[in-house]
């Protein structure tokens, strides 16, 4: 399915339009990400409250204004056993079920993984069924000739052709060895550099990936990836929503017995499809109370790709 030029982003024209136009700190000081996906949707937990804290003035230093909050799902209060008991745990796999503390420890973080991965998976189903209905709404304005709703519909279809997804420990910028310094300085650069790399046919894009197989560079700050540990950002296309909802509803199907973490699970589609990491990550996980872990993690963290990556500046 091929959207109306009206009714998509031309990645590669805005990012090369942007570099001709703004000074390097203009572009760190604005990401414009809202100009480069429809939506921004963050995931987000209620009672986490300094996440959010941060997340926020993360997006004051970036320009994010247009964003969605989207509440999380509790996996250990909102789930059934039935659907956090297939969640596979690494962690029980290898037998470490000596006592009773153990075992009550594996369980929660299962009901947590579950609940991170539903999470995602509603943000999905409802962008495409936004999607769609503003797809339908369109093409009916255009064949019966309502050229004046046209723009308004476009613009609709639009704001959910694409969606950049964040969890709420998210940030943008770079990490420093120290694991608690961080910098925008030349972010804005890459992201536009890397973007104008973008083919028209894409699935997803992540903005943090710890490769787990060999990816491959298909421009100087973009590679295609095969397998990565992280979901904390990503774009996801129009083209790949059908397929992410079918996949990802693995979680809720009864026949289903077995389902992985997330970004496991998301990982098993990327051979198939065109799943791309900008490299250097410009993203990072903040440091703070882990509820999959159950503890504190006392640094952030930011992977740095599967491959010696050239200067950029």
């Amino acid at each position: 399915m091929q959207l109306d030029p009206l009714c998509t982003f031309d990645i590669p024209v805005i990012a090369a339009r942007q570099l001709t136009t703004m000074s390097n700190e203009e572009m760190d000081n604005d990401l414009s990400l809202n100009a480069f996906f429809g939506s921004v949707y963050v995931i987000h937990l209620p009672q986490a409250e300094e996440r959010l804290k941060r997340l926020l003035e993360n997006f004051r230093e970036i320009g994010i204004k247009d964003f969605v909050l989207f509440p999380a799902c509790d996996g250990k209060r909102e789930l059934p056993g039935e659907i956090t008991s297939k969640m596979y745990s690494l962690w029980g796999s290898q037998g470490n079920l000596a006592t009773i503390e153990k075992i009550r420890a594996i369980e929660n973080q299962q009901k947590a993984e579950a609940g991170c991965f539903m999470s995602h998976f509603r943000v999905i189903q409802e962008i495409k069924t936004k999607f769609e209905e503003a797809l339908v709404s369109y093409e009916r304005a255009k064949l019966q000739g309502k050229h004046e709703a046209m723009d308004g519909l476009a613009k609709e279809v639009r704001r959910y052709s694409s969606v950049l997804i964040l969890e709420d420990d998210n940030a943008f910028g770079f990490l420093a060895e120290d694991k608690k310094t961080t910098t925008l300085k030349g972010c804005g650069l890459l992201l536009r550099l890397a973007l104008m790399e973008m083919p028209k046919q894409w699935h997803m894009l992540y903005f943090m990936a710890q490769s787990q197989f060999p990816s491959q560079f298909i421009g100087r700050f973009l590679r295609r990836i095969c397998g990565t540990k992280g979901a904390n950002a990503y774009a996801v296309h129009y083209p790949f929503y059908a397929q992410l909802v079918e996949h990802l509803g693995a979680i809720e199907d009864p026949a289903v017995k077995v389902i992985y973490p997330l970004d496991h699970q998301l990982s098993q589609l990327h051979p198939d499809y065109v799943c791309l990491a900008i490299t250097p990550s410009i993203a990072y996980q903040t440091a703070g109370f882990s509820s999959i872990h159950s503890k504190m993690i006392t640094e952030s963290r930011q992977a740095r790709g599967d491959v010696d990556h050239p200067p950029y500046t």
